[in-house]
């Protein structure tokens, strides 16, 4: 028999068109290839008679289909982008990293610069300090021996003090002793004064400076000053006793107006009662 949807032969006990799915009653599957002799009439009203072609089922796959298609669309075209934007990156950073390193060799060459200079400038320092010590070294290396050679002399001296001062190096015989409101010496103090006057031989090429001062006992210090002058002359003569130039000596007097301790004891005013001989370094 034929399907009465579109003419196709179908065979005896099937239920589907094989062409277009027509499902087919049972009417239809015993009818025998006899009828299909029925007039051209009776054929056209069956034609007519059809039922509707069912609709094309839809692919379910087609969607996903389409969703993978349109991902992989955005993938490729953010990857070209991505792409795109990291070349610019690439060339941004690359250029930075050129300017950096331009800055960084601009700074190396300035710090040279500013190197070659400080050390031109410290050169120059040197040339100079050089240029210093040779004019005042030996003279240095003079007092500063001085220094050490009257230290070791005076050292076994009794009541001699050795300081440097800004004008050289300065003995003070203190507690010196002479007789009441006179300038003459007592005789232990000759001695020490002739001690005095052996170191002060090793010294040589230098003049000496010797002042005189008393202590403030309360009584009048009119002529303290005129006093302490006479007591430093004194000490020069005794110096020059012992054979030693005069003309190397100064005399000085500065009376009570220079203590060195508190007069108002008996121990402060033997410290004050004394004679100061400075070796003139400078």
């Amino acid at each position: 028999m034929n399907c009465p949807n579109c003419g196709s032969k179908i065979e005896e006990g099937e239920l589907f068109c094989g062409e277009c799915g027509t499902k087919l009653g049972s009417e239809s599957v015993a009818r025998p290839e006899a009828s299909q002799a029925q007039p051209e009439q009776s054929v056209q009203n069956q034609q007519t008679q059809r039922p509707a072609a069912p609709a094309k089922k839809k692919n379910p796959m087609m969607k996903p289909l389409i969703g993978f298609a349109v991902f992989f669309a955005v993938c490729f075209t953010g990857l070209g982008i991505t792409n795109a934007n990291r070349d610019k990156i690439n060339e941004g950073s690359q250029k930075r990293h050129v300017e950096a390193h331009a800055r960084q060799q601009k700074r190396r060459e300035e710090s040279q610069a500013q190197m070659k200079e400080n050390m031109a400038e410290l050169k120059k320092n040197l040339a100079e300090t050089k240029k210093n010590f040779k004019m005042f070294g030996d003279t240095l290396d003079e007092a500063f021996g001085i220094s050490d050679k009257m230290g070791k002399l005076v050292e076994k001296i009794s009541n001699v003090a050795m300081l440097e001062t800004d004008k050289g190096i300065q003995l003070s015989i203190q507690n010196i002793q002479f007789k009441p409101n006179s300038n003459e010496l007592v005789e232990e103090d000759r001695i020490r004064i002739a001690d005095v006057a052996e170191a002060l031989k090793q010294i040589e090429g230098y003049n000496f400076l010797v002042v005189g001062h008393t202590a403030d006992d309360g009584s009048d210090t009119s002529g303290d000053v005129a006093l302490s002058l006479a007591r430093a002359n004194t000490v020069i003569a005794e110096i020059v006793n012992s054979g030693m130039d005069a003309k190397r000596f100064m005399a000085s007097g500065a009376g009570c107006s220079e203590p060195i301790a508190d007069n108002s004891t008996a121990e402060g005013r033997a410290r004050n009662r004394r004679v100061e001989i400075t070796i003139l370094t400078k």
